[in-house]
C-alpha cells in the first residue's frame, strides 16, 4: 500500500513539475509584442521633417543602452536564442552594429550579446556567418580595444560552423591559419593569444587543417603543453590541438615517430610520486624517465590527455606505440589518484580542481567500459586476440550495432 501512494505521489510530483515548467516557459518566453516594444526601443523612429534637440538624441540614447543591457543580461535565459533570432531584434541588433560611428561601449554590449548566444546555437552562428557577414566583420575590428570579444566570438563560430568560417577567412587571407597559430604560439598576445588558439582547435577539425599543421606547426604546439607554459589555459588549448590530430588514424604515423608529441601528451598527467618498476620505467619516453615534478593537469586537462590517448588507441600503431612506451603503467598511477581523490571527495576531505572532436563510442562498446580512463587501460592491458580482433584492426573503422 505505501509503495502505491509512493509511486502514485511521485507521479503526481512529476506532472506538477512538469506543468510549472510549461507555465515557467509561457511566462518567460519573448511574444512579439515584447520584441515590438525592444526593437523600437534598438531602432527609434525619428521624425524626418525635424532636428531632434540635443535632449531628446539624448534620451533616445538611453533607451538604445537601456535595451543593449536588457538584451545582454537576457542571454542567460532558455529563450535568449529565441529572443536574439526574432526577426525585429535581429534586425535591428545588426543594423547599429553596422554603424560607421558606432561606439566601443555598445560594440562591447553587442559583441558580448552574440558571444553568449552563439556558444550554443548552431542556427544562429550559421545565420551571423551566411546573412550578416560576422566573420568578415570580426576580421575587420580585430585590431580595436574590442579585440578581445571579437575573437572569442570567432571561436565560437568556428566551434559552430568551423567549414564556414575557414572557407570565409580563407577567401580574406590564403595563409590565416599560419597567422592564428603563430598569435597563439608566440605567446605575444598574452591571455588574448589562447582564443586564436581556440578557434584553430575548432578549425582543426577540418581534415585538409591538420594536415597543413602537421606538415608546417605541428613543432611550436609541443612545448606549450608541458610544465614550462605556466598559462593554464594555453596548455589547455595546445593539448585540445594534439587530440584532434589524433582523431585522424592517418596522421598517427607521423605523430608516434616523433617521440616529442607521446612526451608533450604525456608530462602533464606524470607525477613523481608514481611508483614504476625497472622494466617500466625503462620503457618510459626518454624524457619522462626519472620525472622529478608533481602533475600540472587539473580535471579539464586530464580528460584531455586521456581522450587523447584513447584516440591513439584506434589504430594498431598507436595501441603498439602505447604499450611500448609505459603508457599503462602511467595510466594505472593516475587511476590510483583518481580513485584516492573520489574517496577523499566522498568523506569530506578534498575537492578535485575546453569545435572538439570529442572520443567515439566503438572502443567502450566494444569493451563494455563506462569511463575513458579505464577504457584505455583495458586496451593497453590485452591484446588483439583477448579481445577478438584480428591484430591489425583499427578501432575506429569499427562499425557497432545498434
Amino acid at each position: 500500500m505505501s509503495e502505491s501512494m509512493s509511486t502514485t505521489d511521485a507521479e503526481n510530483r512529476q506532472e506538477i513539475d512538469e506543468k510549472r515548467n510549461e507555465m515557467n516557459e509561457k511566462n518567460s518566453a519573448i511574444t512579439d509584442e515584447d520584441a515590438e516594444i525592444i526593437a523600437n526601443m534598438l531602432a527609434p523612429k525619428k521624425p524626418v521633417d525635424k532636428v531632434l534637440s540635443a535632449a531628446a538624441s539624448e534620451a533616445l540614447e538611453t533607451r538604445l543602452v537601456f535595451a543593449l543591457g536588457y538584451i545582454r543580461n537576457a542571454t542567460g535565459e532558455h529563450f535568449a536564442v529565441d529572443f536574439v533570432m526574432h526577426p525585429k531584434i535581429m534586425s535591428a541588433l545588426i543594423a547599429i552594429i553596422s554603424q560607421d560611428n558606432l561606439s566601443m561601449e555598445k560594440l562591447g554590449t553587442l559583441l558580448d550579446i552574440f558571444i553568449n548566444t552563439t556558444s550554443r546555437s548552431q542556427p544562429l552562428s550559421q545565420t551571423l556567418i551566411e546573412k550578416h557577414g560576422f566573420v568578415e566583420f570580426i576580421f575587420a575590428i580585430r585590431t580595436t580595444d574590442k579585440k578581445e570579444k571579437a575573437i572569442l566570438l570567432l571561436s565560437n563560430l568556428a566551434g559552430m560552423c568551423p567549414e564556414l568560417v575557414h572557407e570565409r577567412l580563407y577567401k580574406i587571407d590564403p595563409n590565416y591559419m599560419d597567422s592564428l597559430i603563430e598569435l597563439f604560439t608566440s605567446g605575444g598576445e598574452g591571455d588574448i593569444g589562447a582564443y586564436y588558439g581556440q578557434v584553430a582547435v575548432s578549425l582543426s577539425t577540418i581534415e585538409a587543417i591538420r594536415q597543413h599543421v602537421i606538415e608546417k606547426h605541428l613543432d611550436k604546439f609541443l612545448p606549450l603543453c608541458g610544465s614550462l607554459n605556466p598559462n593554464r589555459q594555453s596548455r589547455a588549448t595546445a593539448l585540445s590541438f594534439l587530440r584532434n590530430l589524433a582523431v585522424d588514424t592517418r596522421l598517427h604515423n607521423t605523430l608516434l615517430t616523433k617521440p616529442e608529441y607521446l612526451t608533450a601528451v604525456l608530462e602533464p598527467i606524470m607525477s613523481k610520486d608514481y611508483e614504476f618498476s625497472d622494466e617500466e620505467m625503462d620503457k618510459l619516453p626518454q624524457a619522462l624517465q626519472y620525472f622529478n615534478d608533481l602533475p600540472k593537469a587539473d580535471d579539464e586537462t586530464e580528460q584531455i590527455v586521456i581522450e587523447t590517448l584513447y584516440k591513439l588507441c584506434d589504430s594498431k600503431l598507436g595501441r603498439e606505440t602505447l604499450r611500448q612506451n609505459s603508457v599503462y603503467p602511467i595510466l594505472r598511477e593516475l587511476h590510483k589518484v583518481q580513485k584516492r581523490r573520489e574517496t577523499d571527495d566522498e568523506i569530506g576531505a578534498g575537492s578535485s580542481a575546453m569545435g572538439i572532436v570529442g572520443p567515439g563510442a566503438a572502443m567502450l562498446q566494444l569493451l563494455n567500459e563506462d569511463n575513458v580512463l579505464e577504457g584505455v587501460i583495458g586496451i593497453l592491458i590485452r591484446n588483439e586476440d583477448d579481445i577478438g580482433l584480428p591484430s591489425d584492426v583499427n578501432y575506429g573503422d569499427i562499425q557497432m550495432e545498434e
